[in-house]
């Protein structure tokens, strides 16, 4: 989707434009009679006709949906350091061009086993997706976040 009113240009240019000619001549009158205040007058009338017409021309709104599947295979693993710490690592890669072309998600984290069904874990997670489709006119969804995450699991 391009810019907002990109292709308006012309069409709000020449709106203006006509506008103006439209009010040349009230103005033209105004002018010579000295009448400043039917000057300012035709000024906001003027003024009040571009906004309105430029709000109906730009006042739009658009949306897109669509769905995708992503089959993905990953790897996940846990090095106990003692009883109560342990490192986690987990990565996952997607799309194949199935659906995304490119999934990829990737953490790491430092873990505590509180109690037996109790664990937390303090970590950084990396997550991409790269989806494009040609047949709804070149959408293109790319979207990319990483950051730190606290995660608090309950195990029954």
């Amino acid at each position: 989707m391009g810019p907002l009113a990109g292709a308006l240009a012309g069409q709000i240019r020449n709106l203006a434009e006509a506008l103006l000619a439209s009010a040349q001549p009230e103005f033209l009158a105004a002018i010579r009679t000295g009448a400043q205040a039917r000057v300012n007058q035709l000024k906001a009338q003027l003024s009040s006709q571009i906004a309105n017409r430029l709000t109906n021309q730009l006042n739009r709104s658009f949306s897109f949906y669509d769905d995708w599947f992503d089959p993905a295979i990953g790897l996940r693993g846990r090095f106990n350091l003692n009883k109560a710490f342990y490192l986690f690592a987990e990565s996952h890669v997607g799309g194949f061009g199935i659906g995304s072309d490119v999934a990829v998600q990737v953490y790491g984290a430092l873990g505590c086993q509180i109690t037996r069904c109790i664990r937390a874990e303090a970590g950084y997670r990396y997550y991409y997706d790269d989806f494009r489709d040609e047949s709804a006119n070149g959408f293109l969804y790319q979207l990319s976040f990483h950051g730190p995450q606290i995660n608090v699991a309950l195990t029954f």
